[in-house]
């Protein structure tokens, strides 16, 4: 689902800003789970870019799922091999059902 014109979104984390199609893996380059942008990232907090509701958080701490209350969902998803790392260095901050807002703090990662 796109986000509507209405919504306000930011940038979750500080870094370089580039297309989605630039990302070395296939599954975001090719848009297989939507649209969106990549950040290579210059720092390790993560932010929440919307107002709304954690839906989802994987089990390694490398995805979350932001739901407005509009039904929009953004994922948030960190560097692409670190599902491989089973959680470690992440450190969240919030669970499914939490509320959240923009610039809320959301996870720190080790770079």
């Amino acid at each position: 689902m796109g986000l509507n014109s209405n919504s306000n979104v930011v940038a979750p984390l500080s870094g370089v800003f580039m297309e989605l199609s630039d990302v070395p893996d296939p599954v975001f380059a090719e848009k297989m789970v939507g649209d969106g942008y990549a950040i290579d990232p210059s720092s390790n907090r993560v932010v929440s870019p919307i107002n709304g509701i954690i839906k989802q958080l994987h089990a390694s701490k490398h995805a979350i799922t932001i739901q407005q209350d509009d039904g929009n969902q953004i994922l948030i998803h960190v560097g692409i091999d670190t599902v491989k790392l089973k959680g470690e260095g992440f450190k969240t901050f919030i669970k499914i059902g939490d509320k959240v807002k923009t610039g809320d703090t959301l996870i720190e990662f080790d770079l």
